[in-house]
């Protein structure tokens, strides 16, 4: 009986021990997943993205490993707090969500996600860029321009912001 109760003993162990290692490496994957399942693609998920303003103004896009914001400066200071960066620098940008939701790894059929999108907004980076320049020679503040009829928002600024180009070290 004893020889009995010691095998079901080391069986119950070694079942624990693989549950165990099972369990281990599952997390890993589902924490490590989307890095491993794009390594080979150098981070390039295929997936293609272009943030627009109402006059068809690019204010972002990404294209594979590529980044890109608008050409203009001002543009892409008086722009940022709406458009946000490919690092989640700020949490309020839109490319801090489109980007890494486009880049999402699905943990039950290991592949990353390919989906390309267009998303247009209702601000205009014009007024933009002249609300950003006021505010900035008047001193810091924020200013948000909606059409009460519709809600859509046409301006949105704040002040102090920054060039999401710019080195982390020049902030």
């Amino acid at each position: 009986m004893k020889k009995i109760t010691r095998r079901a003993f080391a069986v119950l162990l070694l079942a624990f021990i693989v549950l165990a290692g099972v369990g281990y490496f599952a997390q890993k994957e589902y924490r490590n997943g989307g890095k491993w399942a794009s390594y080979f693609l150098g981070y390039d998920t295929g997936t293609t993205g272009e943030i627009v303003d109402t006059n068809g103004y690019e204010l972002a896009y990404f294209n594979g490993s590529n980044t890109m914001y608008a050409p203009d400066p001002l543009t892409r200071e008086s722009n940022y707090h709406v458009t946000g960066d490919y690092w989640g620098r700020t949490g309020t940008g839109l490319i801090t969500q489109a980007y890494q939701e486009s880049h999402a790894y699905d943990f039950i059929t290991g592949s990353t996600q390919n989906q390309d999108f267009l998303l247009n907004l209702s601000i205009d980076s014009q007024i933009n860029n002249k609300a950003y320049s006021l505010l900035k020679a008047n001193g810091n503040g924020c200013i948000m321009i909606c059409n009460y009829k519709t809600g859509e928002v046409i301006c949105m600024v704040s002040s102090p912001s920054i060039d999401p180009t710019a080195d982390v070290e020049d902030m």
